[in-house]
């Protein structure tokens, strides 16, 4: 949070012209509230990385967050989306980038002004078609100005949830054929596998109905 120190002026104002050291103050402060924006990162994607490149973080080197590539290809890329680059940033260097603002300068041409701009599955990316599943949606933001080199985009990000990320849903040891069902007792709603979910709604399967009908048959003879 920033201060700016202003004064009204004219013939009514009871203040005076700001003084040279509160002038130069003003110009310190909204430098330092430009710089609030932006997060620095070290590239960790053994590439460089440019401005507009969406990346998500893979951890720490105790002195900058590190980050890679993001893309919408697997959970592990995708679910850590969180910001897009600003700077022009080499290979293991740092740079600027940033999660919840506007992004100048950028090639936006093939993009349709308003549009919605989502994560794509190629690394760095972002796309205007929304993925499909098996591919993760991380919506991006949207794009501002479409233009070859002064564009502009909106960025603000938002991940997708897996299903086993609700917090009213347990899942374990899932499989092929698992339904789900409300447990009372917990207040949760967990994965059954077929037979138990059979026992659940008290009903057999169509080899059991099978067996229990050949048993009837033989016991009425």
């Amino acid at each position: 949070m920033v201060t700016i120190v202003t004064r009204e002026l004219g013939a009514t104002a009871k203040g005076s012209p700001l003084s040279n050291a509160e002038g130069d103050n003003n110009l310190i402060n909204l430098n330092e509230g430009k710089r609030e924006k932006f997060i620095t990162i070290k590239n960790m994607s053994g590439s460089t990385m440019v401005p507009g490149t969406v990346v998500y973080i893979t951890g720490s080197n105790g002195e900058n967050i590190t980050a890679s590539k993001a893309s919408a290809s697997s959970e592990a890329t995708s679910s850590k989306t969180f910001a897009v680059v600003v700077d022009t940033i080499g290979d293991n260097a740092t740079g600027r980038c940033i999660q919840d603002d506007f992004i100048d300068n950028l090639d936006t041409s093939t993009f349709t002004e308003g549009a919605a701009i989502w994560l794509s599955t190629t690394a760095g990316l972002f796309t205007q078609t929304a993925p499909t599943q098996p591919n993760h949606g991380v919506f991006i933001g949207y794009i501002v100005r479409s233009h070859a080199s002064v564009g502009r985009i909106l960025v603000k990000i938002q991940n997708g949830y897996e299903l086993e990320e609700l917090h009213n849903l347990l899942i374990a040891s899932k499989a092929t054929g698992d339904s789900l069902f409300y447990d009372g007792a917990t207040g949760l709603w967990k994965n059954y596998t077929p037979a138990q979910a059979r026992t659940l709604l008290d009903v057999f399967s169509k080899a059991e109905t099978s067996a229990k009908a050949v048993s009837m048959a033989i016991a009425l003879g």
